[in-house]
């Protein structure tokens, strides 16, 4: 820039230097997704594309605080990228980077970054089950992952549905109580959440029991059913269990 004066009859010019200072802003590509879905072990890098005059300072947030000292997350080509290495659950949060300069500040508060971990489920040595006839039996299935993934089991391909013989624990892992011949079968478990899916199968084999009994002694033989309305009649016939109804719950019927 220059300026000119007239004075008296003489002409001068003086120049003058104007440093123009450009508030910072953060570029976002149609791309781009609010959403990071991470594999836990996997790494991730988080781009600031922060531009500005002078050059902004950038700095990130996570889940508001600041992100300082700590070992998985790494902040370089002066903040414009953050690594993070060998992903964890604990790595989870909304991470923001704010850009600075004279001429003010930006940040992505809007389209915050939220990292999301697909599913994983732990590898259990054990994925053929065997169980006698009337004990129970834990089929083992646990999952990881962010957000927390729901659990959900099938039987031979058909949805399984929780009774008070069968129900799931906390951990995803399906309890079977008094376990029958009819349970024995191929069993999934599927864990779901927002990131993705994953199936663990395995199998159940319930061991009949053969009783031996001498003759004009006493036996005794159970019968354990489960259904909806009450049995109005069960009967023992030989070693076979008559129903007349099924009942809403399990039962045990017993005959000497």
């Amino acid at each position: 820039y220059s300026c000119s004066s007239l004075i008296v009859s003489r002409m001068g010019t003086n120049s003058l230097a104007f440093l123009i200072s450009v508030r910072p802003s953060i570029k976002h590509s149609e791309s781009d997704s609010d959403d990071v879905v991470v594999i836990k072990g996997a790494d991730v890098a988080l781009q600031c594309a922060a531009e500005g005059t002078p050059r902004p300072a950038v700095t990130w947030l996570k889940d508001g605080l600041p992100i300082t000292g700590q070992r998985s997350a790494k902040v370089l080509n002066e903040g414009r990228l953050l690594q993070i290495k060998d992903a964890k659950v604990s790595d989870t949060g909304r991470y923001t980077c704010i850009a600075v300069n004279v001429a003010g500040q930006a940040d992505m508060q809007k389209n915050p970054l939220t990292l999301m971990f697909m599913v994983s489920l732990v590898n259990f040595q054990t994925q053929k089950y065997q169980a006698p006839v009337d004990t129970s039996v834990t089929l083992q299935c646990q999952a990881d992952g962010s957000p927390p993934p729901s659990v959900t089991w099938h039987k031979d391909g058909q949805p399984l549905s929780e009774s008070i013989r069968q129900r799931v624990l906390s951990s995803g892992s399906l309890q079977i109580a008094f376990v029958q011949p009819l349970d024995t079968g191929r069993y999934t478990c599927t864990a779901a959440n927002a990131a993705g899916t994953a199936n663990l199968e395995m199998s159940l084999t319930v061991q009949k029991q053969e009783v031996e009994v001498v003759e004009n002694s006493q036996a005794q033989l159970v019968c354990v059913v489960e259904g909806v309305p009450q049995p109005s009649l069960v009967r023992m016939q030989a070693t076979i269990c008559v129903l007349q109804q099924m009942m809403p719950a399990w039962w045990k019927g017993v005959s000497h």
